[in-house]
């Protein structure tokens, strides 16, 4: 698989929600049942953690653990 120049996970799930999107591209359990997550519900998610994250000194490409 060529990398197209990607050099982040981060590039790489956008490029792939980008190209691919899908409704259920993630299941997670809510109680007994199991809920749906879009691919675009979870870029949405990510942005919104990283919004959450910059207040605290984390940029872009900095490494987390």
């Amino acid at each position: 698989m060529a990398s197209r120049g990607l050099t982040t996970l981060s590039e790489l799930f956008v490029n792939s929600v980008q190209a691919h999107p899908k409704p259920d591209a993630f299941l997670y359990k809510s109680g007994a049942a199991y809920q749906q997550l879009s691919s675009e519900q979870a870029l949405r998610k990510a942005a919104g953690l990283a919004a959450a994250l910059a207040p605290q000194g984390v940029e872009p490409r900095h490494p987390v653990a």
